[in-house]
Formats: C-alpha cells, sequence, structure tokens
C-alpha cells in the first residue's frame, strides 16, 4: 500500500497544480492514472481483509452502539454517491431496536458495502435500508433494499465467492473488485451473524445482515 498511496499523493499534487499548471490532456491522463490507483488500492485492502480473517488476525473491539445513528453515518460517508445516483434513499427503523453491542466498524463496512452496491447496481427507482429486531432470537436485522437489475436464482450463491462478478448477468460492466461481499460475509461470519439475500433478476435484490444484539464472547 505504502508506493501506491504515495503515488496517489503525487498525483494528488499535480491535479492540484502544486508543481505547476498541467494541460487538460494531462489533467484527464493524471486523472485515469488517480481512478486506477484507487481501484487497486482498494483491492490491496481488501486482500489484506481475507487474509486476516483467515488467518484469525481479525480482533474484535465491542462497543454500543444505535442503529440510527450508524445509518446517519452510513449515509453522510456516501452522500456525493447518493447525489450523483437521483435514487430516493430513505431509512426506517422498525419498532423498538436496542443498542447493539458488536464491533461498530465492521457492522458499519458490512452497511456500507451493501449500501454502495445497491447504489451501483439500481439505475433508477429506490434504496431502503432498514432495521428491525427479532425478540425471539436476540438479534437485529438490517436490510438494504434496492429496486435494481437483480440476481438470478442459480447465481445468488456466486455473488459470495472471491474475486466473483456475475458476467452473465445484467449486472455485466459495472467494475468493482469482486471482493467486497465475501468480505461481508466473513465479517457477519466472525460477528456472530449472517447475511442473507432474496432477489430476482431485474426486480432488485435485499441483503440482510443478522447480528447478535450483543456479541458473544470469543
Amino acid at each position: 500500500r505504502t508506493p501506491l498511496n504515495a503515488i496517489l499523493g503525487y498525483t494528488h499534487m499535480l491535479l492540484n497544480n502544486v508543481t505547476g499548471q498541467v494541460t487538460d490532456p494531462q489533467r484527464k491522463s493524471l486523472t485515469r492514472i488517480d481512478s486506477n490507483s484507487r481501484h487497486l488500492l482498494a483491492l490491496i485492502n481488501d486482500i489484506l481483509d481475507i487474509t486476516r480473517i483467515e488467518a484469525g488476525r481479525m480482533p474484535l473491539n465491542a462497543t454500543s452502539f444505535g442503529v440510527g445513528e450508524l445509518f446517519d453515518e452510513v449515509l453522510a460517508e456516501l452522500e456525493p454517491i447518493i447525489k450523483r445516483s437521483n435514487l430516493v434513499v430513505t431509512t426506517k427503523v422498525r419498532g423498538q431496536v436496542p443498542t447493539v453491542r458488536s464491533d461498530r466498524q465492521k457492522v458499519k463496512q458490512i452497511v456500507l458495502n451493501l449500501l454502495s452496491n445497491a447504489l451501483k447496481f439500481t439505475p433508477a427507482g429506490s434504496v431502503t435500508m432498514t432495521a428491525s429486531y427479532d425478540a425471539k432470537n436476540r438479534q437485529v436485522a438490517i436490510a438494504v433494499k434496492d429496486t435494481g437489475v437483480g440476481i438470478p436464482a442459480e447465481d445468488q450463491v456466486k455473488v459470495f465467492e472471491d474475486f466473483r462478478q456475475l458476467d452473465s448477468s445484467p449486472a455485466r460492466g459495472y467494475g468493482g473488485t469482486g471482493l467486497g461481499l465475501s468480505i461481508c460475509r466473513r465479517l457477519a461470519n466472525i460477528l456472530g451473524g449472517t447475511i442473507e439475500l432474496e432477489s430476482n433478476a431485474g426486480a432488485g435484490s435485499t441483503f440482510t445482515l443478522r447480528l447478535p444484539a450483543k456479541a458473544r464472547k470469543r
């Protein structure tokens, strides 16, 4: 990651004319360097995450937090993407959802990824994030529902595989590393939870993260 961060740093300096004015063709090339470097950095970070999880070296830091506050933070972080998408993005907290005790950063990482995917694969319509509580099983459910391209039944298991992108689906050409959902499922597992998928081709998708309201001690 260190050399990539250096490339990004120098590219940012050039784009901001720190070392002198750049021409439009140069700016175009620098913007491509910046974009591809960020994509490669994301891939490296994803691979490092998988390596840590598989090696049992992904530490858990349990804290207490409210799901509503987490939703607000995720929306704020993705605000530029949401504005560009022109989608209707809403959040709902159904009933009384208790304070969650889990690894907040990892839960946020999962929700960020699910919402990012929903925005990416929804050309028009809406995306809804919903939180609810299953008192019987003492689980909090966070669902991200979109009206996007959807996933055929025969491909729904594949989306959680490493480096998997569904070239045969309507989602072809959207890009990505093919590691996001794989990491989400691994993170959910170490948090004692699961991720479920309901989808139909052309009719949107719903990814649901189910977590214990209180993380189990490892």
